[in-house]
Formats: C-alpha cells, structure tokens, sequence
C-alpha cells in the first residue's frame, strides 16, 4: 500500500476469534487486510470489500440535520448540492433553517433559484411583519426559466419568513442571497446562439453566482448555506463556483450533496444501487456522511454520469459529504403552484414546457390552459 489519502484500509478486528494463550500477532497477521484503492469499480468490489464499507457507513452515519449543523459550525460556506426539483430535499432545506440558525449560526440562505437582482426586494418581503405570498411568486416568475413554479420552493422562502416572524428585535435576521444572473433559458434553447455565446452565458452565470457570495454573506463575515444544483457545488473542476470558492476560501468551505440517481435514465447506477443498499442495511431511515477520507472515496462507476469521459476521478472526487433522505424510487417531485403562468410567461413557458415534454404539442393555447396542464402533472 502507498498511503495515499486516498486508499483506506481497515484490519476487520471483529472478526478474529481470540484463543486465550494463543500469538494474537500471528492470529492478526492470518487476517486478509481490505483494501479500497483509488478507481475500484463497483461491479468488481469483493464481498470483504463491501463489508467493509457496510461496517464503516453503520460507525460512521448521522441524522441528517445533526450532519448539517456539525458542517456549518465547522464551515464558513456550506454548499448543499441538489438534482433539481425533488419534493423531499427541498422539504429538508425548509425545516433545516431554524436548527442551523439557532444551534449553528447560520445567518444567510443563498440560493440558484432567485436572480441576484431581486436580493433586495426579497429580503425585503421575508422580514416584513406579514407573509406576502404573492409577491414572492412575482420574484419566483422572473426566474431563468418560467417554468420554475414548484410549491416547495416557495415554501423554502416561507420558512425563512417564518424563522425571522419568530426573531426579537435585537436578533439578527436570516439573510436570502439570490446568486442567478439576467440569462434566460428560453434565449439557450431557442434563440439559436453559436457555441461560444452559449459558453460565455453560462460562464457569466457561475461568475454571478461567485460574486453574489463574496459581495454579500462572506464581505459580512455571515455563515452561509448555499442550496445550488449539484453541478455548481463540485470543487475541483474548473471555473464552477465551488471550484472558484474552494480556491479562495479552502476549508472554510464544504461541499455536501443529497443523494440522486447518478446513472441514466435509461441505466441506473450500481453505485446508487450500492449507496441504497448499504442505507438500508443501517435501518435508521435518513442518513449522512462523509465521502471524503472514507473508503467510499475510492469508488466509481464508468456507467454512471459524473465519470464519463474523467478515467481517474471517483466519488472521492466529485463529492465531499452526503444526504440520503430516500432510495431514488421513493423521492417525489415537487408540486405545482396553481397560477403560476401568466400572460406575461406563457409563451416561453409553453415552449419550455414541450421541450421538456411536459405537454403535448398543440395542447396549450392559453396561460390557464398550460396552468392546469402543469397541476395535473405535478399535482398542486
């Protein structure tokens, strides 16, 4: 062995028999050491392997929320990765904000789904006296994509409202950071760019994201947590805003992602597979842990989506620590919000809408039209 930090090795103790009398050297020494080295397919771990990893999750796994708030007590910015409209993660971030406000000092949520030019007026809406629903829908339809209106969402921004109606005066307030910028995904899809258009868009988007935080909760010296798509949290690939904030913040900085289907649509992965199987087996229902030091680092799956076309990355390498709250099967969407679409968003919505395969074509000719098409998909 190399000692690199990524290959794990543990000598399974539990497993020997003692003989009162006998050589415990020689009876340690009989005892096959499990390795997990850097790169180890999934599909080729051994049955010793996959004890050992079975054995160290089951020592090692929290309750998610006590995960959460041992993360930002140790961490300035804490970075919760997402696949994107799923019922329970966003159910999970909503109840999560008052433990990390009072038992971890959490003083802002910044978050992908709200442009950096509405931070104000959001603000403004979650720490006025009353709840204003509506005008936080109106803040939620100017969002990159029309179609972004998701019921747990917006109840995400009731809670913030809800935990700063709780405050005195005297307590600080739970800060929103919005991150997105003025780019919308309608002009991406339709708009006909040419490739380095596209390319300067998006890089725009990351850099806006990166300033949002760095002109707002780290210029205020507050802890933030940052509710963005998984793509966005990884921290070693090139100009993402995790990569950028690791390389100018370091360990002041951790990265956390909720459990997704890492596969295909079509091909599952045996590492999701792997990952249920072993939640499973701990009968805890949710959990967390580290992915980073353990020997999960080491792991990958050629099949699945975050290594293709990367030979030497692993799990290790894409991700830091993790949440599982469900197996993939038992996650939801998100619901609908019931008149979301207005005249002014329907028709890039609708357009979305049928790229995305929501509707069929010819199907929608009026805002309520699509609203209720998008009801009775999501549910409400």
């Amino acid at each position: 062995m190399k000692g690199e930090p990524w290959m794990h090795s543990l000598l399974l103790l539990s497993s020997l028999t003692l003989v009162p009398g006998a050589d415990l050297g020689a009876q340690a020494e009989s005892q096959p050491v499990v390795t997990i080295d850097r790169g180890t397919e999934v599909s080729k771990l051994s049955e010793q392997q996959r004890a050992l990893l079975q054995k160290d999750l089951a020592a090692r796994q929290q309750a998610p929320i006590a995960y959460l708030i041992d993360k930002c007590s140790k961490h300035d910015i804490v970075m919760l990765g997402e696949s994107h409209q799923v019922r329970q993660t966003c159910e999970f971030v909503a109840s999560s904000l008052a433990p990390l406000y009072k038992k971890a000092g959490l003083r802002c949520l910044a978050t992908e789904f709200l442009r950096s030019r509405h931070t104000v007026k959001a603000n403004a809406i979650l720490q006025a006296k009353t709840w204003d629903r509506d005008a936080m829908i109106a803040l939620m339809r100017d969002n990159p994509w029309p179609t972004w209106g998701f019921r747990e969402y917006l109840e995400i921004y009731k809670a913030v409202w809800t935990l700063n109606a709780s405050l005195t005066e005297d307590d600080p307030k739970l800060q929103i950071c919005g991150m997105d910028s003025n780019w919308n995904q309608y002009e991406l899809w339709f708009a006909k760019l040419n490739r380095m258009k596209r390319f300067q868009t998006l890089l725009a988007r990351e850099s806006n994201m990166v300033d949002s935080i760095v002109i707002g909760p780290v210029a205020r010296k507050e802890k933030v947590l940052i509710h963005v798509g998984l793509s966005h949290s990884v921290t070693n690939q090139g100009v993402k805003l995790g990569t950028r904030l690791r390389k100018d913040y370091g360990k002041r900085v951790a990265q956390v992602v909720m459990h997704h289907q890492l596969g295909g649509r079509k091909k599952p992965s045996a590492l999701t597979a792997l990952l249920e199987t072993m939640t499973k087996s701990v009968g805890k229902g949710p959990v967390a842990f580290d992915i980073q030091g353990t020997p999960l680092a080491g792991l990958r799956d050629s099949e699945a989506m975050a290594f293709r076309g990367r030979p030497k990355s692993d799990l290790g390498t894409v991700f830091e620590g993790y949440i599982f709250l469900a197996p993939t099967a038992e996650l939801e969407k998100c619901r609908w919000i019931p008149g979301f679409i207005t005249f002014e968003t329907f028709d890039k919505a609708l357009a979305l809408a049928m790229r995305m395969g929501w509707i069929e074509k010819d199907s929608c000719h009026t805002a309520k039209e699509l609203d209720a098409a998008l009801v009775m998909r999501f549910g409400k």
